[in-house]
């Protein structure tokens, strides 16, 4: 089993070929960080993506929003949300918003979990 940990923008395009690359099986865990409150294209993609992965027999999306409003904060939450998750996590750090990119690297470094991280 593994994890992949990462935020979504617009198009769920990328992470489903994030999925698709790295042999997604349904038992994995997905969880992605986005920011509070949530941009209705994301939603959407959020929608499209689940569409998909139910299809794909990909694992299900888990949805952590997180709010924005001071660094400490954020990175808490997003620290909370990293640590119950098995190793190996697999993260894309080109998708979706970059300081939520920047807050799952960081927390990935504070937590000392196995990771491979994606740049396109």
């Amino acid at each position: 089993m593994k994890s992949y940990f990462v935020t979504l923008g617009f198009n769920e395009a990328f992470l489903l070929r994030l999925l698709a690359e790295t042999n997604a099986v349904q038992e994995d865990r997905l969880v992605i960080v986005v920011p509070r409150p949530m941009a209705e294209g994301t939603k959407s993609a959020l929608e499209n993506l689940r569409a998909q992965a139910l299809r794909l027999r990909y694992p299900p999306p888990e949805v952590r929003e997180i709010g924005l409003s001071s660094f400490d904060s954020a990175l808490f939450e997003v620290v909370s949300a990293l640590n119950p998750l098995p190793e190996p996590v697999i993260t894309d750090l080109s998708m979706g918003m970059r300081m939520v990119d920047v807050l799952i690297l960081i927390s990935l470094l504070i937590t000392g979990k196995q990771f491979r991280a994606y740049l396109r």
